[in-house]
Parts: C-alpha cells; structure tokens; sequence
C-alpha cells in the first residue's frame, strides 16, 4: 500500500507542525551530569565489555593470589593447606589460615567462593555471579558483624578435610563429622548430617568399630535429585538421597541413609552426564564396581544401559602386569584408572579422542593404556583428570599437566588436536603443584605459586574478576579511550530527553539528538555489522548521518529492534524483521542502516514491542505493524501477523470530545494509550492483569479504558517484559497488575511523596520523587537494591526502599532511569543524573522552597508548588489536562527540549 492510501483511513486535518514529546520531568530543566548504571553485565548491559565467555588457554587470576595470600601471609600456597573444590558452576578454594603470632596454621579453614550463585549455591544472597573470590562462611563465633557474607556458623573453628559439591556440598571436618549445605536451604548455613553415626556394630563381625569420615561424593543430574556417599578409612560406604537411575547402587527405591552393601571401598567417583547419572568403585582387595544409568554413547561393558548393584568391571589388564589401581576419575561419558605404577587406562565414548587421544573414536568398553601417548610414554603419572565429557588430563611426576579429547576443559587451544599436550602454561611457569579439572573448567596452582584458570567462564565459573556484577554506581565510558563521559561538556542541548533499554541494551538520546547505544545489541541493532550476530558494545554514540542529519527527538525498543522518531516527523527503524515488525515489508533476517519508514503524514510518537512498532500520526490516528497474536495492534482482530500499518480500530471514538493522545507505550505483547483527559487504554496481552489489572479477558483486540486508577494518568511507564508503571497527576505511582497496586517510596518525610518518574521491569521496580530521591524494590540477585544485604530480594510494592547508593551520586541527583530485563531473571540499572544547584541559599532538590518561593521560578510554562501546573496556550491546568500540546514549533518552547 502506497503512502497515499493510507489518506482513506483518517480525516484530512489541516497539517500544524506539532510533534509530542513525553515530558520526562514536569520539573527543571536542568543539564544532564552522568550517566550511571549498576547491577547484572553478563551480557555487558553496563557496557563495560568483557572477555570471552570461554577460555581456551589457562589465565594468570592475581584476583585468587591476593585473596589467599590475605589469609596465609607467610606461609603462602602451602601446598599441603591449600585446596580446590568444584561444583556444577562455582567453585571453593580452601586454606588454613595463618597466625602470625604463633607463626603456626589455625586449625579451621576458610572457604573463598566463586562462580554461579543464582540458586544460593555459595551460601550468599547476593549476588547471581560471583567473579572473585568471596569469604561465604566467614568462621567468626556468633557472626554478628552485620556483613552480608555472615552467614554461615556451624563451620565455625573447623577444618576441612575433604569436601565434594555439585548443586549442594557435602564437608567432612577435623571433628570427624560430615556436614551438609542443602541446595535450597535459605538458611545458607551447613547443617551436621544427624544420621551418620560414630561408632556402628561390624556387619560381617561381631565388634563394635569406630568410623572415621575420608571421603564425600555428591552425584546428580538436576537441582533436588541429588545422591549423596561417605566413606570411612575402613572402607564402609554409606549412601544417602535420590535412586533414579540406580545411582544408589543398593538396589533400593528409598532415600533414606543406609550402609551400602560394598566394601573395602578406597576411592569413588561421580559421573554426571544430562539425564544420566553413573558410579564407580575401587576397593582395596584392587577390583572396580560400577552402577547406574549411562547415555547411549557410553553403555556398560556389558552393553548394560542401567545397573542398580555393584558390578566388576574387567581389570584383568592391570591385575595381570601386577598394578593395583589406586584413583578413579568419571565424567558420566568416560572414565580413567590411576594405579599404583604410574599408569592411566580410559575406557567410555571417545567421539571426541578423550579416551585415546584420537578423535572420531566409538565406544571404548575395554580398558586403554593411555600412559603410552603421555610424554613418550616414559613418565609416572600421579595424578588423572576429567575435565567434563570430552576432555582428559593427567600429572606427570615431573609436575607436568597434558590434557587430551576436545572442550573447555582441556586448557589449551585447538593445536595439537586430541592427542595429549601440555597445558598452555607459559613455558617458565608450567610445572604444576596442584589442579583441579571438572564441568568443562579448571584451576591450576604451580610450582611458582602462581593460580590459572580456564574453560567455560559463562557464569563466572573462571573466578577472573570479570565484572558480572556491579555492585556500585558505575559512571557510563565512551566507546574510544573507555574515559567517563561528561554530558555537561556535551557541544550543545545538554539535557536527556529518554533512557530506554531492552533485554540487554540501552538508548540515552539526548537534547541535542545525539544517541548512544550500548550492551548486547541483537541483529545488527548496533548498526556496525554486516552480519546477523551479536555484538557487545561500550557507550557508543550513532552517527547523525544514520538519519540523514536529522534531529532525533524521542527513541524506543524492547528487544531486538529500535526505532525513532526525527523532528520532522520521519521515523527510521532497523534491527530484527521477522514479523514485519519495522514497518517497511522485510519478514526476514536483520537491517543493520535505519530505512525510514513510508508513512502517509509526519508522526507525533512511537512505541514498540518485542514484535510490532505503533506510529502515532499528526492527526491523531494510531497505525500499527507486526504481530498482532495478542491484539496488541488494537485492530479488533488477533492471531494475526500484519506486514502493512493498519489503523487501530476505535481511535476515533476514544478521542471523540476533544479528547487528545499524549502518549503511546508498549510491553512486550501489550500497548497503550494515555490521552489528555488522563484516561488510560491499552490492547493485548492481559497475561497477570498487565493490560486491564483483571486478567480477564486473557486478550484485548481494541483499546478499552483502564478502570481502577484513583486520579488521572499522566503517563505510563513500561518494560521490556510484561511490566507497567502508572504515573497520577497527583504524584502517585501504580504497579498495572491483578490487582493495580500502589507503590510508595519508604520514608517518613511527608514532603517526599510526588513521584515524578520511574523505572518497572518484570522483578524491579524504581521510582523517583520530587525531591529527586531514588527508591526500589524487588530483586536484589545482582545488587540492584542495595550493595550490602543478607537479603535477596525487597518488597516490590509496598514501600519501595530508597536506595542505598543515593549518596555516591556525588551531589547528583536522580533524574532519568531504566531497566535492562536480562536473559536471566536478573537486571541492570540504567540512570541519568542532573547537577544540583543553589537558590538563595536552597538546593534545587527542595522543590518546596525552590519552585515556587524565595524568587525562584519554574520552567517557563510551569508554576506551582511542585511545579505541576502548566501554561498552555494562555490556559492554565493541571499537567494531563490542557486542552493542546505544550510544545509549539517555532514559536515557544514550554519543557525540556
């Protein structure tokens, strides 16, 4: 359809050149300082970039030396005190500590954590992601110091011995007793295992013997169906927890904690592979027993897919050349045998060369004398490795480290192919003390006294210091020299007019047009790439040249696609096309240059949602394009996908009297409408209350009136992901929800209580008041409250915390703010702050004193004791209530453009 058909939808107005602006702050103009942000950077939200996910080749960490030399300062990396503990996606690093005064080790331990701690798997609250190593159970009596890290008591003065995590953690401690972090345990605290006993009757003999705890063994494939098994130094082995797959290997359906049927037990091991969970056994009568369930690529010797007993394993190999085996390694895909002489056999899938060093290999089901491929075949190995379930590694006695198969956990690049290599140590500093290899990521500590670590680092699991998480207000870097951008030397508007931000991104446009973007920018939404991948990006400003020199003045996007609107009235889109969603018939792939979109009159605003675009034309008419599943184009139809704007269907009706559209905004799947008269109507979704506060219907196909809010709306504030905020003429604030809830800002100071702005997304929730306060709720996973809690997550209604870090704004205030939604339940902040100011003798943030007394005038056009009246046209009203909009083309301008 041509521009020009369009005309047969909409009345012929006479064309005035006005253009609506939502006025970000019915305040001052005041010039923008900084722009901050805090909070989730796992996709580089904060546009601090970071390195790749995955390290290939081991990494110096001086972040874990400082953090163990802190706790042993003279004895540093006794090898003999310090140790290495892995779980699924985090990891414990363990030391005694050192007493100067004594020079002697104490005889308790102190557990540093790192990695993933989205379900509390360190025994924090917060944060998500951990990238240095955190004290989690700080070992002082009583914990009561008030630091968040005070958590755990039942450790205190004890040292740990052994230790063994996947999703929960298992300790055997100097006292003899085997302790147990639950996964989902809120208390985070280490609980004694009651049912363990001291001392039990000899099964076989009539003697009572006393048990002594060696070692633990976690096993499991998935959060709550965990397996847990001790062994003594007399070789008994208890077992514990979940039986699918015959993990138990007793043959029994209960969870109950028994004495396992094996014994003489030495050394056991875990396999953990997706839906597939295997065990392995070594006594010291030198047989090997396996039980449980294994995937296809790696059955049983026997062809057995599931064994829920003790099985042999045929050793005859070993037994033959008179070699015990001493250590046994299982990655759930293969596995390795250490014995006595130095010597390493595999057997298991070798699809990837992890069993013979030679890739392309099937499965292994009879042993395999690696040893022959390691350093010439020559060296005693001491210590084996599974570094996930493609990938080997053994210790040389000369303390060298080789690794063979494919994966992460292998610490080198691709050189060298499977066949075992040296690590990619640097060459004066490979000889290595101690390692740890496990879930497709490792540690090695050398002989030097050096920490390295490499493999899958998605969640931190490498402990580098990345910054995951900004736990403080961080000021926004430019994209050249990385050095704070300064907006109040910005060449000329330097106000902000919008902060806007998607699942992983944010725009900050500003007076004067110019545009930043930054974060993980989707489909070329970075308009740098020829491609269709993802690009991480610092604060980098887009070129005017984009928009063929034309002034940008308002932006918007959710997800994967951005649009914006010129001052004259164009609209340019580009980024993701599926849906037809930027309005200029592509369905396919991504635009990477803004295409300005055919329209049949200039536009006065935009909104867009994860999957369509809303125009809002001069006329007054709303046009809308993509999908339409929900209704969310307003048509009075659903289940559609619409490659041509098509007008909503009751427009006319809703700005029947007068009545005008100030504004349109848009969820993901739910839109708006905020008109003069300060009605609100939206269309689409109504998953949870989201577009009416009823949930019924489950859909709206045609804007229909928001019933249930007290006074009337000046605008709505949106999120990326099914989340609104409404904003009242009298200053307050509602959460569009079943039921429409108030959200207040927690303080006693009844002057504080006008909010002029905010921020919503699914978990979060942010407003700001009058006097230029900053308060939250919700979330806390990754600092987004408050830097320093032992609490997760705050009351996200009633009332909102004021946030802790106000005073590290330096004198700024709060001015613009947004919230990345993040791919992970977590969130960043996202804020533009303003300079205070002085008037006669008054900070402008006591809006009390400053509007509207002590000679101190309002912006022009604005009066009141907050000033939230409005001139207009000769016609003084309530900010939502003038009868035209206050912004005029060359003529006068009446807010902050």
């Amino acid at each position: 359809m041509s521009a020009n058909n369009y005309l047969k939808y909409f009345p012929v107005l006479s064309f005035i050149p006005i253009f609506f602006l939502l006025i970000s702050d019915i305040t001052f103009q005041q010039e923008i300082n900084h722009a901050y942000n805090w909070g989730r950077n796992q996709d580089r939200e904060l546009g601090i970039l970071l390195p790749d996910t995955n390290i290939y080749t081991p990494k110096h960490l001086p972040n874990i030396e400082s953090q163990l030399k802190s706790i042993d300062s003279t004895g540093f990396y006794n090898d003999s005190k310090i140790q290495i503990f892995q779980g699924m996606k985090f990891t414990y690093f363990s030391s005694n500590s050192f007493d100067n005064s004594t020079k002697k080790f104490q005889n308790y331990s102190i557990l540093l954590g790192c990695g993933y701690n989205g379900d509390k798997y360190l025994g924090l609250y917060t944060p998500i992601t951990i990238s240095n190593p955190t004290l989690p159970f700080r070992y002082t009596e009583g914990g009561a110091d008030n630091d968040y890290r005070t958590i755990g008591t039942t450790m205190y003065g004890k040292s740990v011995k052994e230790m063994s995590c996947l999703f929960s953690c298992l300790i055997v401690a100097n006292d003899n007793l085997v302790y147990l972090h639950k996964y989902g345990d809120e208390t985070l605290d280490y609980s004694l295992e009651q049912n363990l006993p001291k001392t039990m009757l000899h099964p076989d003999l009539d003697v009572t013997v006393q048990l002594n705890y060696t070692k633990v063994v976690v096993c499991g494939n998935a959060l709550n169906q965990e397996t847990f098994f001790v062994t003594t130094d007399s070789g008994f082995l208890f077992v514990w927890g979940n039986p699918n797959g015959g993990k138990r290997g007793d043959g029994s359906l209960s969870y109950d904690l028994v004495l396992h049927p094996l014994r003489n037990v030495t050394d056991i091991s875990c396999g953990n592979l997706q839906n597939n969970v295997a065990v392995i056994a070594v006594t010291s009568d030198n047989k090997v027993f396996y039980w449980g369930s294994m995937s296809p690529l790696f059955s049983w010797p026997n062809d057995q897919l599931l064994v829920d007993t003790p099985t042999l394993l045929d050793i005859s190999v070993i037994t033959g050349d008179s070699d015990r085996v001493i250590k046994v390694k299982h990655s759930g895909n293969h596995a390795l045998l250490l014995t006595e002489k130095g010597m390493v056999y595999s057997f298991g899938a070798d699809d990837n060369g992890q069993v013979t060093g030679v890739s392309g290999g099937s499965n292994v089901k009879t042993l395999f004398n690696i040893t022959q491929s390691i350093a010439g075949g020559y060296k005693r190995i001491k210590e084996i490795y599974v570094g996930g379930a493609t990938s080997s590694g053994a210790l040389t006695e000369d303390n060298l480290l080789y690794t063979w198969g494919a994966g992460y956990g292998r610490g080198r690049a691709s050189n060298g192919g499977s066949s075992p290599q040296l690590v990619g140590l640097p060459e004066d500093d490979n000889k290595v003390l101690y390692a740890s290899i496990s879930n497709d990521f490792g540690f090695i500590l050398t002989t030097n006294r050096k920490v390295y670590g490499f493999g899958n680092n998605e969640d931190s699991m490498v402990c580098d210091g990345s910054l995951k998480i900004a736990s403080s207000p961080m000021k926004l870097t430019n994209d050249s020299d990385n050095s704070v951008i300064d907006f109040k030397n910005h060449s000329e508007n330097k106000t902000a007019i919008q902060i806007v931000s998607g699942g992983s991104h944010t725009l900050l446009l500003l007076g004067d047009g110019s545009l930043y973007i930054w974060g993980r920018c989707f489909s070329r939404m970075s308009t740098i790439l020829d491609g269709n991948q993802d690009v991480y990006l610092p604060a980098t400003l887009l070129p005017s040249s984009l928009f063929n020199g034309e002034r940008i003045i308002s932006v918007d996007s959710k997800n994967v696609h951005i649009a914006v609107l010129t001052s004259n009235g164009n609209v340019y889109t580009w980024g993701d096309a599926t849906n037809y969603k930027l309005g200029n018939s592509n369905n396919q792939g991504a635009i990477g240059t803004p295409i300005k979109v055919d329209l049949p009159l200039p536009a006065n605003a935009i909104a867009v949602g994860a999957e369509y675009t809303l125009i809002l034309l001069t006329n007054g008419n709303l046009i809308g394009v993509g999908s339409n599943t929900k209704g969310q184009l307003g048509l009075g139809t659903d289940n559609t996908v619409e490659s041509e704007f098509k007008p909503a269907s009751n427009i006319q009706t809703i700005t029947s009297e007068g009545d005008e559209i100030i504004q349109i905004a848009c969820t993901s799947s739910t839109s708006y409408i905020v008109t003069r008269s300060g009605k609100l109507y939206s269309a689409g979704d109504n998953t949870g209350g989201i577009a009416n506060g009823d949930e019924q219907p489950s859909t709206i196909n045609y804007f229909t009136q928001v019933t249930g809010i007290p006074s009337r709306v000046t605008k709505i504030i949106t999120g990326a992901v099914g989340s609104a905020l409404i904003i009242t003429v009298d200053g307050k604030a509602y959460k569009l929800m079943n039921p429409i809830s108030e959200i207040r800002p927690a303080t006693a100071d009844s002057s504080d209580q006008f909010i002029v702005n905010g921020a919503i997304s699914y978990s979060n929730a942010f407003i700001i008041t009058s006097k230029k306060r900053l308060y939250g709720g919700g979330s806390n996973n990754a600092f987004q409250i408050t830097t320093n809690s032992i609490q997760n997550d705050y009351p996200l209604n009633n009332p909102l915390q004021e946030y802790a870090m106000t005073v590290n704004f330096g004198g700024e205030m709060p001015h613009l703010i947004s919230i990345t939604s993040g791919f992970s339940g977590a969130t960043s902040i996202q804020l533009v702050t303003v300079k205070e100011y002085q008037c006669f003798g008054k900070n402008s943030s006591d809006y009390s004193k400053v509007c509207n007394g002590n000679g101190c005038q309002c912006n022009q056009g604005y009066f009141g004791d907050k000033c939230q009246l409005v001139s207009c046209y000769g016609n003084e009203e309530k900010f939502g209530y003038t009868n035209r909009l206050c912004l005029k083309i060359n003529n006068v301008l009446l807010n902050n453009y």
